[in-house]
C-alpha cells in the first residue's frame, strides 16, 4: 500500500504536468501539437483535387468490373452453346451407328415368307450387330450370374434361401446391367440374391 506521502508526491507531479501543458498553449488556447496539425491540413483546392482523383479511380475500377462481368457472362453463354452443340453432335454420331441395326430389324419384320428358323437366325445376327455396336462405344455387360452380390453394380429385387449357392450370391438375373468403360454404371443388374 502507498503511504500518504507517496500519494501527495504523485498528486504534485500531476499538477505540475498540467501546469506545463498550460504554459505550452498560445494566446488562443491551442497547444503546439494542435497548431502543427492545423498546418498539415490541406487547403480546399488540394482536397478537391484528391476527391476528383478518387472519383476518377473509382470510375475506372467500376468500368473494369463491369467489363469483366460482361466478359464472364459472354463466356458462360458461349460455353453453354458449345456444350449443347457438342452434345447434339455426339448423339447424332451414336444414332448414326445404331441405324443399321434398325434397318435390319425392319427388313426382318417385312419379310413375308420367312419361316421361324430364318427369323431366329436373322435376329441372332442383329443381336450380334447390336452387341458389337455397344462394345465399340465402350459399353459392356455387368457380370452377375453366380457372382457375389455387389451393391455398386447390382440391384437386389428379390431374396431367397438356397443351399445350392453360397451366402450373398446372385442366383438369378432378371435384367442385365451395363457399364460404360470400367466404372460408370449405365444400368444396374436386377438380380435375385441368396441369403
Amino acid at each position: 500500500m502507498k503511504s500518504s506521502r507517496e500519494k501527495d508526491r504523485e498528486t504534485d507531479e500531476m499538477k505540475s504536468g498540467t501546469a506545463e501543458a498550460y504554459e505550452e498553449m498560445d494566446e488562443n488556447g491551442e497547444t503546439a501539437e494542435e497548431i502543427s496539425l492545423e498546418q498539415d491540413l490541406p487547403t480546399e483546392d488540394v482536397q478537391e483535387i484528391k476527391i476528383e482523383d478518387l472519383l476518377e479511380e473509382n470510375s475506372a475500377i467500376t468500368d473494369k468490373l463491369l467489363r469483366l462481368a460482361a466478359e464472364f457472362d459472354n463466356y458462360k453463354k458461349r460455353t453453354q452453346r458449345e456444350k449443347e452443340s457438342l452434345s447434339g453432335e455426339i448423339k447424332a454420331a451414336v444414332i448414326l451407328k445404331a441405324l443399321p441395326i434398325l434397318d435390319n430389324l425392319e427388313r426382318a419384320a417385312e419379310s413375308p415368307d420367312a419361316d421361324a428358323q430364318l427369323l431366329q437366325d436373322g435376329l441372332k445376327l442383329i443381336l450380334k450387330q447390336f452387341e458389337d455396336f455397344l462394345a465399340y462405344e465402350g459399353v459392356s455387360e455387368i457380370e452377375a450370374q453366380g457372382r457375389e452380390f455387389d451393391p455398386s453394380v447390382h440391384n437386389a429385387v428379390m431374396h431367397d434361401e438356397d443351399d445350392e449357392f453360397g451366402k450373398n450370391m446372385v442366383a438369378e438375373v432378371f435384367q442385365k446391367g451395363y457399364k460404360l468403360g470400367e466404372n460408370r454404371v449405365i444400368r444396374y443388374s436386377s438380380v435375385k440374391v441368396v441369403n
